[in-house]
């Protein structure tokens, strides 16, 4: 009878020593991508646990209130202005308790949105259209910054961002000055140049799982196999639109500030190259340059 029972246990015991190796060798391989040498984004993270925002929406504040926070977020936004169109990439991490951690991080990231947006509301107040399209881009541009090299929650929630800054400025176009759309559409340029593509958030996604849960993801991964092409589907169905009007938003601040130093307007967005951009913004899903659209154009 021990004799029987002992060896079950030197049994028991190797088949867990096998588990626990082939655990460590699954979580060896991936890598998860390298982060700058002149990395923005703890200072970002620094700045949106600093900023002060209103308790509530920002179109209920009272102008003393709205002047205040400005005033107050002066010195901590004209960092932001300069950390958002710098290097910047989520420092991922698979220690135990980075998950609700990170989540947190996450959401900080919305108080500099606020931020910006009671900052864009008192460049209102003065009567600075700049200013206020400045506040605009500023936050279109926190949230690529901010999700860089991240998982797929963090790409998610700078899409969101994003999506908050690109409505508040589109409408501005018309609006503004030459050296404000050419200065824009070259920031844009850049974000593009530095965005990740959907393809590469996915395989960030799955390494940092891989090397976070080992074995579990690997048996993970083959019962959620099937269901691969439709979350890839999800993602760029959430993915593409933004990126588009992010894209298109770039031409039209180009062809904007070329018909305001030339005087003539701009028929097709070849026009724009090498001008204000180096090439015509592609449309994500297609690959295919884009278009002009037809009230942007002249003649």
């Amino acid at each position: 009878m021990w004799k029987w029972f002992s060896r079950w246990v030197v049994v028991l015991a190797l088949l867990l020593a096998c588990v626990r190796i082939a655990d460590l060798v699954s979580r060896r391989g991936p890598q998860l991508p390298p982060l700058p040498a002149d990395n923005v984004y703890p200072r970002l993270l620094a700045s949106a646990g600093t900023v002060e925002i209103p308790g509530g929406d920002v179109s209920m504040m009272t102008e003393t209130e709205v002047r205040r926070l400005s005033a107050a977020n002066r010195d901590h936004l004209l960092l932001v202005h300069a950390d958002v169109r710098g290097e910047s990439g989520v420092p991922l991490s698979t220690t135990r308790g980075w998950v609700e951690t990170h989540a947190v991080e996450q959401r900080s990231f919305k108080r500099l949105a606020a931020a910006l947006g009671v900052q864009a509301r008192a460049e209102e107040l003065e009567g600075r259209t700049n200013g206020v399209a400045a506040a605009w881009l500023d936050l279109l541009l926190l949230g690529p910054a901010m999700s860089r090299s991240g998982i797929l929650s963090d790409s998610l929630s700078g899409l969101a961002l994003e999506s908050v800054g690109l409505m508040g400025l589109r409408p501005m176009v018309p609006s503004l000055d030459a050296a404000f759309c050419r200065s824009a559409a070259q920031d844009l340029e850049k974000l593009e140049a530095r965005r990740d593509a959907p393809t590469r958030v996915l395989e960030t996604e799955a390494n940092w799982s891989r090397v976070s849960f080992g074995l579990v993801d690997v048996f993970g991964g083959l019962l959620r196999g099937s269901g691969k092409a439709r979350r890839e589907a999800e993602f760029a169905q959430r993915h593409h639109p933004v990126v588009r009007r992010t894209r298109l938003l770039a031409l039209q601040l180009a062809a904007r500030a070329l018909e305001l130093e030339r005087g003539t307007p701009v028929k097709t967005a070849d026009e724009v190259v090498p001008a204000v951009l180096k090439a015509v913004p592609l449309d994500p899903e297609s690959g295919k340059p884009l278009e002009l659209p037809t009230t942007l154009r002249g003649g």
